[in-house]
């Protein structure tokens, strides 16, 4: 097989890619490879590597899309997935996931509402726990959580299921830290999480991030193994962005 006739195969198959990449395009004055990248934070020729069905867009980029969209990444994950699965069986799975994700993100949106009922709580923990001791007492309850999970079951997280828990919690301590620093900077600069005021006191900073750490850790363990990527996923996806917003606009780690 040559490689011009490689590539034209290549790039039929990749109908669902080509339409997310027509989709940002649209975001774009003149729909060029070079605007394209500039949104999705990639260089023009690997823009045109997608175009041209020489490579597949990672879990990653596909994250990045959908962002970029305004859509839920994990839709874009699934449906790139499904398109390039080799096994009837694995693409049954990617669909799947795509059509539970909506429930898997209302189940996450039922947990974070619950959050100003814990206010008691919160406060005894931040009262009993130096604050340089925060960090730390989380990642303490992340390790119990995670590791602890008795017998082997269907439903034991996998190897992938903590790789995945851990990059959230790493950009869950990054995004932690950023907003800190805003709340260091009441005069310039404000919060745009719906759950914390606009110019939030470390203390509420400690007690938002701790909870909602405690949250993610429990929902990943309480759900069913085949509905735990869709959850970590997106939920991944959205820190990823918010980090890399914080970096952008000057946010510094303030622990």
């Amino acid at each position: 097989m040559n490689v011009h006739t490689w590539k034209r195969r290549g790039a039929k198959s990749m109908k669902t890619q080509q339409k997310y990449l027509d989709l940002v395009a649209q975001l774009t004055e003149t729909g060029s490879d070079y605007a394209i990248g500039k949104i999705l934070g990639i260089s023009r020729s690997r823009v045109s590597n997608y175009r041209r069905g020489e490579r597949w867009m990672d879990d990653e980029m596909c994250t990045r899309v959908g962002l970029a969209l305004g859509i839920n990444p994990f839709k874009v994950i699934a449906e790139i997935n499904a398109e390039k699965a080799k096994t009837a069986e694995k693409r049954k799975f990617w669909k799947d996931a795509a059509s539970r994700a909506a429930a898997v993100l209302l189940s996450a949106g039922t947990a974070f509402a619950a959050l100003p009922h814990l206010v008691g709580v919160q406060h005894y923990i931040l009262c009993k726990i130096p604050r340089s001791r925060l960090v730390g007492a989380l990642a303490a309850f992340f390790l119990a959580i995670l590791v602890h999970q008795g017998p082997a079951t269907a439903d034991t997280l996998s190897r992938a299921d903590l790789q995945r828990e851990a990059a959230y919690f790493a950009l869950h301590l990054v995004d932690w830290g950023q907003t800190l620093d805003i709340a260091d900077r009441p005069d310039d600069a404000y919060e745009l999480n719906p759950f914390l005021p606009d110019h939030p006191t470390r203390a509420q900073v400690n007690r938002y991030f701790l909870v909602s750490g405690i949250l993610h850790a429990a929902v990943t363990v309480a759900l069913p193994a085949d509905w735990r990527p869709a959850w970590q996923y997106v939920t991944i996806g959205v820190q990823l962005s918010t980090v890399a917003n914080n970096h952008r606009i000057g946010l510094r780690l303030a622990f």
